[in-house]
């Protein structure tokens, strides 16, 4: 069993795949397994992980047809062995020390089943910012303390252990569907989501955090760890 395993969904990202990749493979921190989902790309993904594959570490799924981002990370949720598991979105990249510094404070508190940090932001026009660590309260019912853009896809870690107790995503292939369900599922959540306004009505990053903080503590890490590229200008090297 790994320590860390690491769930990336990729759809027509051949172009920043190898990006995301080679900031897993130089992790300072080596004990992690790399779990690659293709949803069904069209492009020459299949040549890139032929050559990523060879490293025993990572293994790569292809699904048969386009299902859509969840049903990908509902797949990898099955694959993972890792004591924690972390996502990496196929056109963003962590820092070399990411692993390294989280399994470090969990070695130093010990007192936390999820965590979560900041992020690098590097905009379309290449000006950096820098989205600060959310520092999530004990929830009560009825109340959403953060919202779109409060927390994202790889600037939180979990147990893998919370999955079986939280859940998978609901398995559809609509974004406006998924909030459907996810309003079925938790009503409060319904001004996050509203009626697809968003312009990223999956909200899954918010959507799994949201659950996992209604019941566990987040242990906020003064650090950003995580690389979110530009929304529109994604093939930098």
């Amino acid at each position: 069993m790994s320590k860390f395993s690491i769930i990336l969904p990729t759809y027509n990202r051949a172009t920043t795949l190898g990006r995301a990749i080679n900031s897993i493979l130089t992790q300072t921190f080596e004990d992690w397994q790399l779990i690659v989902i293709d949803d069904h790309s069209l492009d020459n993904t299949d040549e890139i992980m032929a050559f990523y594959s060879q490293d025993d570490r990572i293994e790569y799924l292809k699904q048969e047809e386009h299902l859509e981002r969840v049903k990908a990370i509902n797949r990898g949720f099955t694959h993972a062995t890792g004591e924690w598991q972390c996502w990496l979105d196929s056109d963003d990249a962590y820092v070399p020390t990411y692993l390294e510094y989280i399994n470090s404070a969990i070695e130093k508190y010990g007192d936390f089943d999820v965590c979560n940090f900041g992020a690098i932001v590097i905009h379309d026009d290449y000006h950096v910012t820098f989205r600060e660590t959310f520092r999530p309260e004990r929830l009560e019912e009825g109340h959403v303390p953060f919202r779109s853009g409060g927390i994202g896809a790889g600037s939180f870690v979990y147990k893998s252990k919370l999955i079986d107790e939280v859940g998978i995503f609901p398995a559809v292939n609509d974004p406006y569907q998924f909030a459907v369900e996810a309003k079925k599922e938790m009503p409060e959540i319904l001004d996050f989501f509203g009626d697809g306004e968003l312009g990223n009505p999956w909200g899954q990053d918010w959507y799994l955090f949201y659950k996992l903080t209604r019941k566990h503590w987040s242990r906020p890490l003064d650090t950003a760890l995580y690389i979110q590229y530009g929304k529109y200008e994604k093939n930098w090297p």
